[in-house]
């Protein structure tokens, strides 16, 4: 069920239109002119909560937009080994930030569909290291590596990688 705290948030997006970029300041400035009454702490979580339910989009720092309803999100449903090893960091190096990628996400922009996955995982430099002998140590059937360079990449283009 929707809130109704969010009623005035959402009528005010109406306002901003499609293609319009705002800062939150500026949206928030916007709403009260139009007689809005909540102080701005309570703006913030229900600004967040238009976030979460994509209908605004962040487009940069403090850059924000109104989200076209004729565009779908784009999702992407990880592998069993990209869980596995996100699980591993998250549960070795809590607070570690890190992104993982999959060769695979691209299948759905691309012709020549990729059929051999590779998970390319980011981190923090200084935990690099720390990060590549956890996922080394856990998953000894795949092929690890740090950092490769061409050369080192297409020797084990044939085993499951994981790129750190």
């Amino acid at each position: 069920m929707e809130g109704v705290l969010m009623v005035d948030e959402k009528i005010g997006l109406a306002s901003v239109g499609n293609g319009v970029v705002f800062s939150k300041k500026d949206y928030y400035e916007a709403l009260l002119q139009n007689g809005y009454n909540k102080k701005f702490g309570s703006f913030l979580v229900n600004f967040q909560k238009l976030i979460n339910d994509g209908l605004v989009h962040r487009v940069g720092r403090n850059a924000y937009s109104v989200a076209d309803a004729s565009k779908r999100a784009y999702s992407h449903s990880y592998s069993d080994l990209a869980c596995q090893v996100a699980e591993c960091i998250t549960v070795n190096h809590p607070y570690l930030d890190f992104v993982i990628f999959e060769t695979v996400q691209l299948n759905e922009f691309i012709n020549h569909q990729i059929g051999r996955n590779t998970l390319f995982v980011f981190v923090e430099k200084d935990a690099m290291d720390f990060a590549f002998e956890t996922i080394k140590n856990s998953f000894s059937d795949v092929v690890v590596m740090l950092s490769p360079g061409k050369h080192e990449f297409h020797r084990y283009r044939d085993k499951t990688r994981v790129k750190l």
